[in-house]
């Protein structure tokens, strides 16, 4: 057994006061970095979905996804060119708002 004494009462009553710091933030998803991350992904999905729609019409008969119902190629290339799409306003966006800010501010 280990013989201490026992922790007085101030020390076991005590709450810790934490005060946040608070800094003004965009959402994670808003960032323009994480923007940045996002354009390779959707660029690289919507591609494969292109490309996994024209399979269908490409394949010979021997191949098993010959034998797919169409609504599952039209989904991907409909699927696939909405992801470009958004990978390309997304561009546009991020484009506009690297240029606002290397735009110098009014001089006083």
């Amino acid at each position: 057994m280990l013989a201490v004494p026992p922790p007085s009462r101030e020390h076991l009553a005590h709450i810790p006061q934490y005060v946040p710091s608070v800094r003004p933030h965009l959402p994670r998803v808003q960032s323009l970095g994480m923007r940045q991350t996002v354009i390779p992904i959707l660029l690289t999905m919507g591609a494969c979905m292109v490309v996994f729609g024209l399979a269908k019409f490409v394949v010979n008969e021997d191949s098993g996804y010959y034998y797919v119902p169409i609504y599952y190629p039209i989904a991907f290339l409909v699927i696939g060119f909405g992801l470009l799409g958004i990978a390309v306003v997304n561009m546009l966006q991020i484009r506009s708002m690297l240029a606002s800010q290397a735009q110098p501010g009014p001089a006083n």
